[in-house]
């Protein structure tokens, strides 16, 4: 972006998308950099997806309830609604 001569606070979401399809292996340090931007103020809101988490092989269903539950207790990016209900779905099917 720099060498466009964009500053952070300029990038648009079409940018993000444009720099993604090309270097689509720096999902991840870009994903960190932007949430850290925009937190604090230095970039507009921008997305840049998660990768698709697949379950582990062999995992049993209470190990399953426990991983989401954990999710759903730790992922500050999730809205407090979904965290509040999932948590609590989470809990009661494990039991």
């Amino acid at each position: 972006m720099a060498a466009r001569g964009l500053l952070l606070r300029d990038v648009t979401q079409h940018e993000v998308d444009a720099w993604l399809a090309v270097n689509p292996g720096t999902r991840f340090p870009v994903r960190d950099f932007v949430v850290w931007a925009t937190r604090r103020g230095h970039a507009k809101v921008l997305d840049v997806p998660h990768w698709p988490k697949k379950d582990p092989v062999g995992m049993d269903e209470d190990f399953h309830w426990e991983l989401l539950l954990h999710q759903r207790l730790t992922d500050t990016e999730l809205p407090l609604g979904v965290r509040g209900a999932g948590g609590s779905s989470c809990s009661s099917a494990s039991t």
